[in-house]
């Protein structure tokens, strides 16, 4: 390329110097991109309890645009994080008001799909449709796609019918969505999941060992079960044992007589059911079917599922030794602030209103700074 007219290199070495403070300036951009996209890749988004009630750790607005913000999928492929199918079971009581918050929350950032499980189709639109299965797809400013879809099961509502309900939304998960994730989350809908911290401890197990995470109790079943209210998920391994073997008589009968009678004992049928704790039922089940009840648990002991809300755990009280929740914990049970994970992913009997307010104080507020006027 020609210089312009009155441009003189006077000297060789001169010429070097500036074209290794131009490599060198290219090589520093280089990582500085890198390195954002690293720290954006670790980020940790810390849960509600790590200090004072629903105090959470500083979020830079730039990653963090808007409550209906969902993480870029650029971003997140960066750790190559897992894909979690997010199941949350629902009910045409509730689809205006618990459904619409999971919707408008954190249903919108993390998960590969989003089913809520109903026996109506409306969970999340302004309108009835008559369709079986009805999907809507959104998309962000960096491409990442964010699908959620109503799924409409041929079952009766109640708290007593939870099982057919569960087992129904792991089969329909199972049959149409098996190859589309590596993880499927199955929470209710007044539970609160923070899904980014989900994906990053799912990051360091396999999805092909037969274990599920979530809220450990001890009764009923010797390895423990999963609360149901807290939500828990399933490897993809631990799935299909639950559909191909514990919930399918024809094929777990072709393997083995007596292994298929004792699972079929386990996975009880839906009329037998009936009544009977879906969590108690499920952890029943898949111990049956040899998956793994997994240490959900940080570093430190602290928890990461939540059988009940967050002020239950933040605001200092004296325990009684004889509440339930203290002779259901698998684990030495402990409480308030300091028994809670910084990296908290799920939290049980949060209402809608309380949804907005996590949601709020999570993934927009942020730290004051000197720039926070501006």
């Amino acid at each position: 390329m020609a210089l312009p007219q009155g441009f003189r290199i006077a000297q060789a070495p001169s010429a070097h110097m500036i074209v290794g403070i131009l490599i060198g300036c290219s090589l520093s951009s280089l990582i500085v991109m890198i390195s954002i996209g690293q720290f954006r890749g670790h980020i940790r988004f810390r849960a509600m309890c790590h200090t004072a009630p629903l105090n959470c750790a500083t979020k830079s607005s730039s990653h963090l645009k808007s409550t209906k913000t969902i993480i870029s999928s650029k971003v997140l492929a960066i750790e190559k994080l897992p894909r979690v199918l997010c199941l949350v079971l629902t009910s045409p009581a509730n689809q205006r008001t618990r459904a619409k918050a999971v919707h408008d929350t954190w249903a919108r950032r993390g998960c590969q799909h989003v089913l809520f499980m109903s026996s109506a189709t409306n969970a999340t639109q302004q309108q009835s449709v008559s369709l079986s299965d009805n999907t809507q797809a959104e998309q962000d400013t960096d491409g990442a796609i964010h699908v959620q879809t109503t799924v409409a099961l041929n079952v009766s509502e109640g708290h007593d019918k939870l099982w057919p309900k569960t087992r129904a939304a792991f089969q329909y998960a199972y049959a149409h969505y098996r190859y589309q994730a590596d993880w499927f989350l199955k929470a209710d809908d007044d539970t609160y999941v923070v899904v980014e911290n989900l994906r990053l401890f799912l990051a360091r197990h396999n999805s092909s060992s037969p274990i599920y995470f979530g809220c450990r109790f001890k009764p009923y079943v010797a390895q423990g079960y999963m609360s149901g209210g807290a939500g828990y998920v399933l490897s993809h391994a631990a799935l299909k044992l639950l559909v191909e073997h514990g919930l399918s008589v024809a094929n777990s009968r072709n393997e083995n007589q007596n292994k298929s009678k004792a699972i079929d004992n386990a996975c009880l049928p839906t009329q037998t059911a009936l009544g009977q704790p879906e969590d108690v039922v499920m952890g029943t089940c898949l111990a049956a079917l040899g998956v793994q009840a997994g240490d959900s648990r940080d570093a430190r002991g602290r928890a990461r599922f939540f059988a009940l809300n967050p002020e239950f755990y933040l605001v200092p009280a004296p325990m009684d030794p004889k509440f339930w929740l203290t002779q259901y914990s698998y684990y030495p049970y402990t409480h308030g602030p300091s028994a809670c994970s910084d990296t908290a992913i799920s939290f049980h009997y949060v209402p809608p209103h309380m949804m907005y307010v996590v949601d709020y104080l999570l993934f927009v507020l942020r730290k004051p700074t000197s720039s926070s006027s501006k």
